[in-house]
């Protein structure tokens, strides 16, 4: 006697959907992270900008109490700020700045602008950087005050 025998080669339609499930999340997971990483860039641009415009007002304010004494701008990009720099000193000594300020690790200039001083850093996250600079440019600087806020 001859048997009906099935061939079951081939997946469910059960088995197909929790493939496809999986998968989906798998997709989410990759392009919820790579938002992530842009929004993390997005909040170190905005903490530089408060730092740099404190640095600004700062700058200012020793300019106006000192009556314009000199500022070390030097540099292609102006003068690097850094913890030991001799401006940041010049902040501490006259009072403006408190002993033991820390500058972030990011990377901050001080350049010379007519009469004033401004204070740049460079922006980080895709977008600001598209809100802010030209198409192209690899090294996006956002100076304070001169370039408005962040947007």
């Amino acid at each position: 006697m001859p048997r009906n025998i099935k061939n079951n080669s081939g997946f469910t339609l059960i088995e197909l959907v929790i493939v496809v499930a999986i998968i989906g999340i798998l997709a989410t997971a990759i392009i919820t992270g790579t938002d992530f990483i842009d929004q993390r860039a997005q909040s170190m641009d905005v903490g530089n900008y408060n730092v740099a415009r404190n640095l600004q007002a700062s700058f200012e304010q020793y300019l106006i109490s000192t009556q314009n004494a000199s500022l070390n701008t030097e540099g292609e990009n102006g003068k690097l700020i850094a913890n030991n720099d001799e401006n940041i000193k010049k902040l501490i000594d006259s009072g403006i700045l408190k002993s033991g300020y820390q500058i972030p690790s990011s990377t901050f200039y001080l350049k010379k602008d007519g009469n004033s001083v401004v204070v740049q850093f460079k922006l980080t996250s895709k977008r600001y950087k598209t809100s802010t600079c030209e198409a192209n440019v690899t090294d996006c600087w956002f100076a304070v005050p001169n370039s408005g806020t962040l947007k």
